[in-house]
């Protein structure tokens, strides 16, 4: 079998705790209702790796 990557797929952002267990256990209802619009002055960019920082913050 092998892997492949959907690139048609969107991504999910879960901002809360009980999101995560929604969309990793939950019935599939409320999983698909976590696939909505994320406010995007609620985002923020850092970069990756060790020592994360806010890139926006002046």
């Amino acid at each position: 079998m092998t892997d492949s990557i959907n690139h048609e797929g969107m991504p999910v952002l879960l901002s809360e705790e009980a999101d995560f267990e929604a969309w990793l256990s939950g019935p599939p209802a409320e999983a698909f209702a976590l696939a909505r619009s994320f406010d995007p002055n609620a985002m923020r960019i850092v970069q990756s790796g060790f020592d994360k920082e806010d890139l926006l913050a002046a």
